[in-house]
């Protein structure tokens, strides 16, 4: 204990409080094809999964790069019929 001489106020320290380290839970799941039902950690809703497929952009690239060199081979193919 400490004593301010100004004005008689006794100081005292704060006591100690011991901190607890944050643990994180990660739980991994695995989705696929079929509905899951689970519950959100967060705020503990009853959930029921679905999947949905949709085109990406690779998906896009391969079908613009076979029209590309389809284009090409049909073009080669009307260049021999007409010099021949």
């Amino acid at each position: 204990m400490e004593t301010n001489p100004s004005n008689n106020i006794q100081l005292k320290e704060a006591p100690q409080t011991q901190k607890t380290p944050n643990v994180a839970t990660m739980v991994v799941l695995e989705f696929g094809e079929d509905p899951l039902q689970l519950v959100c950690p967060h705020c503990y809703c009853h959930v029921i999964t679905h999947t949905k497929y949709r085109l990406g952009l690779m998906m896009f690239t391969t079908i613009v790069q076979i029209v590309i060199d389809g284009w090409e081979d049909i073009a080669d193919l009307v260049q021999e019929k007409l010099l021949s």
